[in-house]
């Protein structure tokens, strides 16, 4: 039928322009065009006229059709895949082809009618918004005797003046509204009424013509099939941003990282056992005497604490590209995939932002809190865990049990960010961080022993300068310790000690040194301590 309404127009053109033989020709290429008999019927009133038909030849009808217009609509429609974008498009084009002040898309579904976009002219043009789903007897912005009467005969109806017709006059809305030419037509889709287009002109009678009327069942015949594909794709879009919901859902609970590093696409398709091995740096952290802060709080009170702390901390982790890949109560593990650097920049601005949290937490009269940061590199299995019914994504190594360990040393040696060597190998430029060598430790239990080293970045002006004053004093009484002078290195260890009286790893090792004296230097003594924590 949009086929056969194009050839008419193109014939329209083509006799119109004096081009007989063309003319002939695609007359009988199309035998069946009916240029010369095809009439349509528009049910319309007039004042003083209940209903008349007239029969329009639609040899002029087309003639007056711009056809560049009807190319140009034709493509802007379908442009737009988007319901709602898509609505305004037509809308507008609706209006601007039939001279309209207001234009309504109603929509039709299960028998009822939906008014959907509104487009008025103002000023500076066309303006349409989209409007909230409602049924059409709540609305007052229409005629419903129009619409119904549209609805029930699936008639186009044009008025002249609305406001003098006998049949729709005494509408609420055309008599409150004053309202003078009139165009409301439907929109059929595979014989069914689908929607209907409303547009009002109340400036002058008779605005709306045979010819527009053409138009705009051309262009809507167009926009039929576009709107129901753009309905179906704004039911698949919601339906993957309900997906999305779900997956965003779900990574509140299992890291988004993850999936990535499982090659998952959601939570679905995550198998019990599904593993990885990757080279992490990881970071554990844990609140420094929160036994006997909590022992002071009631349970809600502990919630709405660690709450607060732990959403200040996550988003810096997550700042420097890292996840968090549990909570153990007060306690934080994190990985870094990227950059073992990503890690130490990560800390230092946790320990800031404990800074600035605990001067919020002085104004309400709460006790300052602090905590202490481990940091150790090295490779693990990343997967799930569990049994069928009760999964969990976590990461295994013995790497994650050193990284652990570090943490715990932070309260042995009174630092508040401690890494190992392994950490302190993968970082390009450690000349950036303020950094000295605390210890040379093996785990019992342990084969290979680790160094330690403690990051001072965050140390208050007075300590950290006298850190590093002393850093060189400090170099060399660890060294001559691991050689075994260790009554060298207690002088060295004293002085330091006697500008920093609280250096707990000055303290720690003048101690080790003065023990081992008391009880005599270890067999194949190598520098290296065995500690016995867990």
């Amino acid at each position: 039928d949009l086929a056969r309404l194009h050839i008419r127009a193109a014939l329209g053109a083509y006799e119109s322009w004096g081009a007989k033989h063309k003319f002939l020709e695609l007359q009988k290429e199309f035998p069946n065009s009916d240029i010369d008999k095809a009439s349509r019927t528009i049910t319309t009133t007039t004042p003083g006229t209940i209903k008349k038909t007239i029969s329009t030849n639609l040899n002029s009808t087309s003639q007056s059709l711009d056809l560049n217009t009807v190319l140009k609509s034709s493509r802007a429609i379908s442009a737009e895949i988007k319901f709602d974008q898509l609505l305004k498009v037509f809308l507008e084009l609706i209006m601007e082809n039939a001279g309209a002040q207001r234009g309504i898309y109603v929509s039709v579904e299960d028998g009822k009618l939906y008014p959907k976009a509104q487009g008025i002219l103002n000023g500076s043009g066309i303006t349409v918004e989209m409007i909230v789903d409602n049924e059409m007897d709540q609305n007052q912005i229409l005629p419903l005797t129009v619409t119904q009467f549209v609805q029930r005969t699936r008639e186009s109806v044009v008025l002249e003046n609305a406001s003098l017709d006998k049949m729709f006059g005494a509408d609420s809305y055309i008599s409150n509204h004053k309202v003078k030419s009139v165009l409301c037509t439907p929109i059929l889709r595979q014989g069914s009424l689908a929607a209907m287009i409303y547009v009002e002109n109340n400036l002058s009678d008779g605005t709306f013509t045979p010819a527009r009327l053409e138009m705009i069942n051309l262009l809507s015949s167009q926009a039929s099939i576009a709107i129901e594909n753009a309905k179906l794709y704004s039911n698949l879009e919601e339906s993957l941003e309900k997906q999305v919901v779900l997956t965003n859902a779900y990574s509140r609970f299992v890291p988004r990282q993850i999936l990535s590093f499982l090659s998952k696409k959601d939570i679905t398709e995550v198998q019990l056992g599904d593993a990885v091995e990757h080279e992490m740096t990881i970071l554990f952290s844990d609140i420094r005497s929160f036994t006997e802060l909590s022992e002071k709080m009631t349970p809600k009170e502990n919630f709405n604490f660690l709450n607060s702390y732990l959403g200040r901390i996550g988003p810096i982790i997550q700042e420097h590209n890292g996840f968090i890949d549990k909570y153990i109560g007060d306690a934080i593990m994190a990985l870094f995939p990227k950059d073992a650097e990503d890690a130490v920049r990560s800390s230092i601005s946790m320990l800031e932002g404990i800074k600035i949290y605990n001067f919020h937490r002085a104004k309400y009269k709460y006790e300052p809190i602090s905590i202490g940061i481990g940091l150790h590199t090295g490779m693990l299995m990343l997967g799930t865990i569990g049994e069928q019914n009760r999964m969990d994504g976590t990461v295994i190594s013995d790497s994650v049990n050193l990284a652990s360990r570090i943490e715990g040393m932070t309260k042995m040696y009174g630092a508040s960010l401690l890494i190992t060597n392994a950490t302190l190998d993968k970082i390009k430029d450690a000349s950036k961080f303020k950094i000295r060598q605390v210890d040379k430790v093996k785990a019992k239990g342990k084969t290979e022993a680790v160094t330690i080293f403690e990051v001072f970045d965050t140390d208050a002006i007075d300590q950290l300068k006298k850190k590093q004053d002393t850093l060189i004093q400090f170099e060399k009484a660890f060294k001559l310790y691991t050689e075994g002078n260790f009554a060298d290195s207690i002088i060295l260890y004293d002085k330091i000690i006697e500008l920093m009286p609280t250096d707990k790893p000055s303290l720690v090792l003048r101690d080790r040194c003065q023990k081992i004296i008391q009880t005599g230097t270890p067999k194949n003594w190598n520098g290296i301590a065995v500690l016995n924590e867990k």
